[in-house]
């Protein structure tokens, strides 16, 4: 499923970097030791990385 960005930038919605998000998720998850994880297992990231070559 796909959704349109474009409403969402004419409502004053602003973007940053992923970087940026990437970085405060790690520290959020780090002072959250109980959030919900969810995703791949370290294997299974290794497996799909090790398949796009």
């Amino acid at each position: 499923m796909t959704h349109l960005a474009a409403p969402a930038r004419e409502a004053g919605l602003l973007t940053r970097p992923i970087a940026d998000s990437a970085r405060d998720m790690l520290a959020w998850l780090e002072e959250t030791p109980d959030a919900a994880r969810t995703g791949l297992t370290p294997d299974e990231e290794h497996e799909v990385l090790d398949r796009l070559g």
